[in-house]
């Protein structure tokens, strides 16, 4: 063969995994699909959750934890406030009450009945409550200063009891819950599951955990598929459908990912820690949403620069971002 062939034949090669390169590029970073814009700001000093349960908005304001109408997203109007004398660190809702992690008052429970009016009717106290999930009878709190899940009784939320404390060894980060199963993110120990049908009782049943750099930061879970935040070692997709042997099916290119929050319809909501902004002196963040419809390749279809993501939370096209000093921002995804 001579020469030129030869040349011509690297060449050929060359282009060819330069098109696979960016092919994969396209499958695994997609595009801007989504517009997303500032739809509307709530000013609150430093926030860290949001939720939202129909046409009101939770959130806290230093010592107190604020409720705004968002009837007309573009106007928020607050109704409501409530001084807890600590910080909203987490916000549940079930039904007429709202459960709150209240750092050292512990869980917090209040009837928003009348959401103007949010009426503290019982509490459990915990050392620094900063996590929790609530699903049926039982809230699921995770405490800065305890190892491991605080279960507490809360049939009577008037008279919440303590059901159970189940030891990680390792104070928790995270904590989702799906049907009987509830998904620990635990640092440097991995991804603990624990079966909790009987939620007195609850058995380690799996984990999924690497090398010495895996820490699992934050977790969100849909259908068969656990979503967890590792920070520099980016997103890791675990394949839950034997909760007993968790399994890796992907760990896509996107980046720093410092925590999962939210998973709606087909998209997963996350936090990611980017490049050294020269300006402000600090790392950028964003709010990146990852399109999940095949878990197994998402992609990014959005991202929106942020000072801070601590918490967001999904209404219809909206997403209610809990950000610390630039307080509640309500982005539109149309």
């Amino acid at each position: 063969m001579q020469l030129t062939d030869k040349i011509k034949k690297y060449h050929k090669i060359i282009g060819i995994t330069i098109l696979f390169l960016l092919v994969i590029g396209i499958v695994v970073t997609g595009g801007n699909e989504l517009n997303i814009t500032l739809a509307s700001e709530i000013d609150a000093s430093y926030p860290y959750d949001v939720v939202v349960a129909g046409n009101y908005a939770y959130y806290g304001d230093r010592d107190h934890i604020v409720v705004s109408d968002i009837s007309d997203v573009t106007n928020p109007q607050e109704i409501g406030r409530l001084d807890l004398s600590s910080r909203s660190n987490d916000i549940a809702i079930s039904g007429d009450y709202a459960y709150v992690a209240n750092g050292g008052n512990g869980l917090v429970i209040l009837d928003i009945t009348e959401p103007a009016a949010p009426e503290k009717v019982g509490s459990y106290v915990t050392d620094s409550a900063y996590e929790l999930d609530v699903v049926g009878n039982y809230a699921y709190l995770i405490d800065g200063e305890t190892t491991g899940i605080v279960i507490i009784d809360v049939t009577n939320p008037k008279s919440p009891s303590l059901a159970k404390i189940y030891n990680l060894q390792r104070r928790p980060n995270d904590i989702a819950i799906v049907g009987n199963y509830a998904y620990v993110a635990t640092g440097s120990v991995g991804l603990i599951i624990l079966d909790i049908t009987e939620p007195t009782a609850p058995m380690n049943v799996g984990i999924y955990r690497e090398g010495y750099e895996f820490v699992a930061k934050g977790v969100a879970v849909k259908d068969n598929y656990a979503y967890v935040a590792t920070g520099s070692d980016g997103l890791k997709i675990i394949d839950i459908t034997n909760p007993k042997s968790p399994s890796l099916i992907g760990n896509p290119e996107v980046g720093f990912i410092t925590n999962c929050f939210s998973v709606s319809n087909n998209y997963l909501y996350v936090e990611q820690y980017s490049e050294f902004d020269i300006m402000s002196g600090f790392h950028s963040k964003k709010l990146v949403i990852l399109d999940i419809t095949d878990p197994t390749i998402p992609r990014i279809v959005g991202k929106y620069k942020i000072e801070q993501v601590l918490s967001c939370t999904i209404k219809d096209n909206y997403v209610f971002v809990a950000t610390g000093n630039d307080g509640v921002k309500i982005l539109s995804t149309n």
